[in-house]
């Protein structure tokens, strides 16, 4: 327990080094991801043509939730898969291999810092798309739950592209395929999609946590049981897969002698 604090405090302290060391970038890409959707939001606002001002508000505001959802969770299913990229193109990955921490454990509290630095992020960028678009979004204690329990999921699938890095060095654009489909995910409405294709979707370790937040956010409705017990096994189920195959990748790895090389 003492060695993971250790490690927690040492990736945080790296984290705001860094973060102070390049903050033109940090500013920059608050903008751009501000841009993005605000270039989003005036075309759905063009194509709605003489829709109610309620159902206008209804709309945009799940659009941010879905957003900023899709800003926070799609970085924290690359994150394994890119830290472990550049850490082999750097050739420090076998140095993370020696030391006597697990590299499981490693890469998960990486990923927490990590989490924790995105957390502080989407609060300005949340709060520019806000006051830009005029919407009121309701923060309650659901909301809350809800997104705890999909870091859960996302952290599994995290571990499991880990794990594919691992295995075959380059992924190509795995990662940033997985993102842009997430993105899609997050901006549907799955109300107007058939049962059995939004049943398809809600296997996801992402897209039912981001469809209850959105209902939770927007009309301040409360989660029902049924929906916390299949979101929180539909995670701990991509959780669990996640760090066996990130173990069977590694393990493999080991033994072939190819931590140490790109």
């Amino acid at each position: 327990m003492q060695e993971s604090i250790l490690i927690f405090k040492s990736e945080l302290r790296k984290s705001i080094i860094l973060k102070k060391r390049y903050m033109l970038s940090f500013l920059t890409d608050i903008v751009v991801y501000y841009v993005l959707f605000m270039g989003l939001y005036f075309f759905i606002v063009n194509n709605m043509g003489k829709m109610p001002k309620e159902e206008i508000e209804r709309i945009i505001s799940m659009q941010i939730v879905g957003y900023m959802s899709w800003f926070f969770f799609s970085f924290t299913i690359s994150f394994m898969s890119n830290g472990i990229y550049g850490e082999l193109v750097e050739g420090t990955f076998e140095q993370l291999c020696l030391t006597h921490n697990s590299i499981i454990k490693i890469y998960f509290v990486k990923l927490l810092v990590y989490s924790l630095i995105n957390t502080l992020i989407i609060f300005p960028l949340g709060l520019l798309l806000v006051l830009s678009t005029g919407v009121s979004l309701m923060i309650n204690r659901d909301l809350i739950i809800i997104f705890l329990i999909m870091l859960i999921g996302t952290i599994g699938f995290s571990y499991l592209l880990g794990g594919i890095t691992i295995r075959y060095k380059r992924t190509g654009q795995l990662a940033f395929i997985i993102s842009i489909f997430f993105l899609g995910t997050s901006i549907i409405d799955f109300s107007n999609i058939p049962k059995g294709l939004r049943n398809v979707f809600y296997a996801l370790p992402f897209t039912k946590g981001t469809d209850l937040m959105k209902s939770t956010i927007i009309n301040g409705n409360f989660v029902g049981l049924k929906d916390i017990v299949f979101l929180s096994i539909n995670s701990l189920i991509y959780l669990i897969i996640g760090i066996i195959i990130f173990k069977l990748a590694f393990d493999k790895a080991t033994s072939e002698g190819s931590t140490s090389r790109f």
